[in-house]
């Protein structure tokens, strides 16, 4: 008899051993469910971050863009004034130059 309930004892322990550890295991799988849960919302945030950098990247692309296409027209209309100047200047030129020939 002493021994069935050493057998009950021990029995006893480690249910209730079992029961510590089943409410630590239930503990730990809550703490992974909230971890998993933040990093879901992390890669979500990553996500949008990586698109906000290609949206600010492809801004700074355009702008860059705009401002040398611009400096270029610049640069096409000094040219144009330029040329357009020379060539009325040559053609101003031009007559005096047969004048002088002439005599």
């Amino acid at each position: 008899m002493a021994e069935v309930l050493g057998i009950l004892r021990e029995v006893l322990t480690l249910t209730s051993q079992v029961g510590g550890l089943s409410a630590d295991v239930e503990s730990l799988t809550r703490r992974a469910e909230d971890h998993h849960e933040r990093i879901v919302k992390l890669e979500a945030r990553e996500d949008l971050l990586a698109q906000k950098m290609a949206n600010v990247a492809l801004q700074a692309v355009n702008s860059v863009t705009v401002e040398t296409l611009n400096k270029i027209h610049e640069m096409e209309k000094r040219l144009e004034a330029f040329v357009a100047q020379a060539s009325s200047s040559a053609t101003q030129n031009l007559p005096r130059a047969k004048r002088q020939r002439a005599p």
